[in-house]
């Protein structure tokens, strides 16, 4: 039998489980109120794929770190 493949890892995302049976996916760029740049756009499937077929997880919680924003969508800035 295949061991089960790790999570995939970011920067940009902190993965836990608080619960079982329960995710939490936390966007991690408090500082630019959790705008979206390329890598994260890139991580962003990967996590949820392995979520996705985890026969441990039935619920995903996405949210966004710090008080102000769950996220400002696009980084204009780095974008441009």
């Amino acid at each position: 039998m295949a061991e089960p493949s790790p999570p995939p890892t970011s920067e940009y995302f902190h993965l836990t489980y608080p619960l079982p049976y329960v995710a939490h996916v936390e966007i991690n760029r408090p500082d630019k109120l959790n705008a979206f740049i390329e890598p994260m756009w890139l991580a962003l499937p990967q996590i949820f794929s392995y979520l996705s077929t985890s026969p441990s997880v039935r619920v995903i919680i996405f949210s966004g770190a710090g008080p102000k924003a769950f996220t400002a969508g696009l980084d204009i800035v780095a974008a441009s």
